[in-house]
Order: structure tokens, then C-alpha cells, then sequence
């Protein structure tokens, strides 16, 4: 017989709509060991309470859309175990739920991507091809192995926010470019195929940009991907400096 245990979650609840402060339900549901907090959710929804709204889709950690705080941390809810879990409660069988930080909510457990998304664009999250457009589709454009190397743990971010939930420095400044966009910054100029390296320099010279990082590390703590993501930030304020120093920005 599986052993099943009655679990309290403590769920953060706004609706523009209708409240004028957030809140929070609690909800307690018989759980077995190898639940998610996503699974939970899912049942409190379909059972308890259908207004309850969070985001998920592939249930398997790959699409970052589930991510949320759970007792205190930005975590993936489709990754994080119930049971597991019980060890970082304050409170006996008591698991809180709440949106990551950092983001405006938007309903209960949703935040608002688009600061994120808006920061990519005017960071240049993408690679610029180096390639003129008359040769694409004429021969391949590869890169070394080595260099695949640098860049490859930042191919692994899934925009997902968690590393971006405890930055001390976006906190401070929501204009800050925040640890994701720093990442893919990284990424991007590694990558031999984009031609935008300089340009992305120069931004992120500017107010708001990679100077600003305070160096606590708390992304790379926080990053379900376990990315060292203050190695890459570290190398693009060398860079950065690199090129105010030689009188290029």
C-alpha cells in the first residue's frame, strides 16, 4: 500500500480584477511520494478550486513556463518534489507557493514575461549572422569544437526566470538587464556565426547593464539548470572594460 500523506499548500492568490491586495488559500490534499508541486496544483485545481492560475506545459523541466517560488526559492514545479520538499517547510506539511519575484503578476502564481522578452530584443538575444545572405544555403557554417565548448552551458537556459527572482541588483533597478540576458549576451557574442559583438558590447556598457551586477551569485544558486552563469557575466564585464579601455565605446 502506497503511503500517503495529508499536505498543506499555501498558495499566493491576486486577481487584478477583483482584489485589491493579494492573498493567500490554503489547501490541504492527500499526497504520495513522487507527486510534483506541479501535480499538486493541477489537483487543487481540478478539485478544489478551478479559478487557481499557473503556468505549465511540458511537465518535464524542458520549457521553463512552471517556474514560481516554493517555500522561499525559485524553483520549476515540474521538477520539485512534494515530499522532497517538506524539508525546507517551516511549518510542518506546509508548502508556500508564490510567483518569482522580480516580474509583475499577473493572476495568483502568472508573472509577466515581457520585461524579459523586451530586455532580449534590446540586448540583441539573437544571433546576427556574419555570413552575407547571397552565401547562406551555399555551404555550411560550422563551428570548432572548442568553441562550441564555451558557449555550450549557456545553450541549456530555458528563459525560465528562476535566476532572475533573487537578483539583488534588478530588485533595485527593474531597468537592471537581468541574469538571463546577460546569459544569452554570453552565448551570442561566443559564437563565431553572429556578427553583433560589438554592438552588444557597447549596451552593455551603458546605464543599466553589466556593471551594475553585484557579483552575490545568487543566479547561478537559483539556476534549475545549475549554469555557471557568474562565469559568463564575469567574462562579459571583462570584455566590456576590454573595449572602453582600448578607447572603442
Amino acid at each position: 500500500m502506497k503511503e500517503v500523506k495529508a499536505i498543506t499548500f499555501r498558495v499566493f492568490r491576486f486577481n487584478p480584477q477583483i482584489d485589491e491586495h493579494p492573498y493567500y488559500d490554503s489547501f490541504e490534499i492527500p499526497t504520495e511520494r513522487g507527486i510534483t508541486v506541479l501535480r499538486a496544483l493541477d489537483y487543487i485545481k481540478q478539485n478544489l478550486e478551478p479559478r487557481l492560475s499557473f503556468s505549465s506545459f511540458c511537465h518535464a523541466g524542458i520549457c521553463g513556463s512552471c517556474s514560481m517560488k516554493i517555500n522561499g526559492m525559485a524553483k520549476l514545479a515540474c521538477t520539485t518534489q512534494v515530499w522532497d520538499e517538506l524539508k525546507n517547510s517551516v511549518e510542518k506539511n506546509v508548502i508556500t507557493v508564490e510567483p518569482i519575484n522580480n516580474l509583475p503578476a499577473l493572476r495568483d502564481l502568472i508573472v509577466d514575461m515581457q520585461p524579459l522578452v523586451r530586455k532580449l530584443e534590446t540586448y540583441l538575444g539573437w544571433v546576427e549572422p556574419a555570413m552575407p545572405e547571397q552565401e547562406m544555403g551555399k555551404k555550411e557554417c560550422t563551428v570548432s569544437e572548442e568553441e562550441f565548448r564555451v558557449y555550450d552551458p549557456a545553450t541549456d537556459c530555458i528563459l525560465c526566470g528562476t535566476c532572475l527572482s533573487d537578483c539583488p541588483a534588478l530588485k533595485a533597478d527593474p531597468d537592471y538587464v537581468s541574469p538571463p540576458v546577460l546569459l544569452r549576451s554570453f552565448r551570442m557574442n561566443a559564437d563565431s556565426r553572429d556578427k553583433s559583438e560589438e554592438e552588444r558590447l557597447e549596451l552593455l556598457g551603458e546605464l543599466h547593464g553589466v556593471m551594475d551586477c553585484r557579483g552575490c551569485n545568487r543566479c547561478a544558486f537559483t539556476c534549475v539548470k545549475n549554469i555557471p552563469i557568474m562565469q559568463a557575466i564575469q567574462s562579459l564585464r571583462e570584455r566590456v572594460m576590454q573595449k572602453k579601455l582600448s578607447g572603442k565605446s
